[in-house]
């Protein structure tokens, strides 16, 4: 009886010995959870404080410098503009960068005039309806004025059968200088790869980045089943990504300035041959 009760002895100290061991490794895990909260919420003070650090860098501005450079260059002359802001003059310069509306205004000038000699006429042409009038000319569906003037030039020798014409004659020589206009909101400024954009503290991975010609306060991030549109500002989220961004916003000011020297020649051309019609009191 002794002996089983020796047995038992020996048997219990080891279990004793195990359950130490369990015991002191869960306060060891318990030390490191409650260390490791330490240090989760001390990086996170951290990670802010270097985000608001980094906003004040250059890196997250030159987008706006680059920009700046492009406007000035344009116009000629300095604004007095807010870091990070631009005016709403630089918006209407960038918005027009292309001369659209110097071209727009050109072809407003010619189908301002009395079209036709009767009523009003309608084609239907690639499911779209062009209705021509005595003075003016509407596509159906609505079109933005941009589409218009594209419209213009795409059905160009559909729309002139129906003009006047002296109109039509004007009508088909400006549209073929047209055609060689460049339209800023085709350009499009595309990097594809692998980016990482940050939602809290979960990355996300994106195969491709987007810049607006227009929209050039955002970029858009995109992978198979998602888009998404980022403010430019937006560090905490796109703080791996501005070398990337810095160097589209590099590609598409070279760009642009290219667009708009290519087309202040078409609209001169445009505004020429206009100036001779008009002249000619043929219209």
């Amino acid at each position: 009886m002794k002996g089983v009760f020796k047995t038992g002895e020996i048997e219990g100290k080891e279990l004793v010995k195990e359950l130490r061991v369990y015991a002191d490794r869960l306060q060891y895990l318990k030390e490191l959870v409650k260390n490791s909260v330490a240090e989760i919420k001390r990086l996170r003070k951290r990670f802010k404080e270097k985000i608001e650090e980094l906003k004040e860098t250059r890196l997250c501005y030159e987008w706006w410098y680059i920009l700046s450079d492009l406007l000035e260059t344009i116009t000629g002359t300095e604004a007095r503009r807010g870091r990070g802001e631009l005016l709403s003059d630089d918006l209407d310069i960038i918005a027009n960068l292309d001369l659209f509306y110097d071209l727009y205004d050109i072809f407003m000038q010619l189908v301002s005039l009395r079209l036709r000699d009767d009523c009003t006429v309608t084609v239907n042409v690639d499911d779209v309806y062009i209705h021509i009038a005595i003075e003016g000319i509407d596509f159906h569906p609505p079109v933005s004025k941009r589409e218009f003037v594209k419209n213009l030039i795409k059905y160009a020798n559909v729309i002139a059968p129906h003009l006047r014409e002296p109109i039509r004659e004007a009508f088909l020589e400006l549209t073929s200088i047209a055609k060689d206009f460049k339209f800023l909101d085709e350009l499009k400024i595309v990097r594809k790869g692998s980016f990482r954009a940050w939602f809290g503290e979960e990355p996300e991975i994106f195969n491709e980045i987007r810049l607006h010609p227009f929209a050039i306060y955002s970029i858009e991030l995109s992978k198979a089943d998602m888009t998404y549109t980022f403010g430019i500002g937006e560090v905490e989220r796109l703080f791996e990504l501005y070398d990337t961004i810095n160097e589209m916003y590099r590609e598409w000011a070279a760009k642009a300035l290219e667009i708009r020297r290519h087309n202040e020649e078409i609209i001169r051309k445009m505004k020429n041959t206009l100036a001779v019609y008009i002249l000619s009191e043929k219209l």
